[in-house]
Formats: structure tokens, sequence, C-alpha cells
């Protein structure tokens, strides 16, 4: 977890959150933003999960479109779908709308061109991959 920048300013209470399982190598790894919102815990606002282990189902909520979906590769789940829902609903549910990406990104490298257009971060390139260690079987 690291705080961000904009224009060279370290932004209170913004922090870009990246996490991944070790053992599973290009698998189940997720970038999201995160907020201090006041009085409250850091919660996410936007997130991608990149190839996750299981489909997320949205509930019957949230946009016509999205309602019901169930998503099983790599999927967004996006600012304003979610925030629509209300503050109180999107942080109890932890962003409980979500939709394909447009592309299904072929690599990590891919995921972090879409971390960078989708979070509007620039230098998201420079994140290294994690230290895969495929497990023993």
């Amino acid at each position: 977890m690291v705080p961000l920048d904009i224009n060279g300013v370290t932004q209170e209470g913004l922090w870009l959150r990246g996490q991944a399982d070790t053992q599973d190598v290009d698998h189940h790894v997720s970038f999201q933003l995160e907020f201090d919102f006041p009085g409250r815990r850091r919660a996410p606002f936007i997130r991608i999960d990149w190839r996750p282990r299981l489909p997320h189902t949205n509930r019957n909520i949230g946009p016509k479109d999205l309602r019901l979906q169930e998503i099983t590769g790599s999927h967004i789940h996006p600012f304003p779908a979610n925030w629509d829902l209300g503050l109180d609903h999107m942080l109890r549910d932890n962003l409980p709308i979500a939709q394909s990406l447009n592309e299904e990104p072929a690599s990590f490298e891919a995921l972090l061109d879409c971390v960078a257009d989708y979070f509007k971060i620039k230098d998201a390139a420079a994140i290294l991959p994690p230290p895969w260690e495929p497990g023993l079987f």
C-alpha cells in the first residue's frame, strides 16, 4: 500500500493497494484506490480484480444492465455505479457492483496498463510484479 501524489504533492488519505496470491502465478491479483473517509475506516472506492478464483455476481441493485450479472473473468468495480448506491452501502458491501473489463489483460504488465488507464495513474508501469513462487503439488 502506498500513498499517492498529484503534481508532486502527497494526497492525504488517498492510497493505492495491490494484493496478489504469491502461490498462484498471474492469477487472483487486485488493485484498488482507497480513501480515509472522515469518521470511518479506510475503504476502497474503485477496484480491478484480475483473473479471480471465483466469479463475481452482482446483486439485483445498481445499473439495470449490470444487475444479476455473473462475471467470470477480470473485472472492475467502478466508482460511479457503486457511489450511486450511497456511501454507506458502497462501504458496507465492499463495492458490490462490477463489470467486465473492456479487454482481458494477457499479462501482469497489461494489467498495469489497465490500472494506469482506469485509475489515471501515469506511473503504474513502475509497479514490480509480485515475487510469485509456484507451489509444490
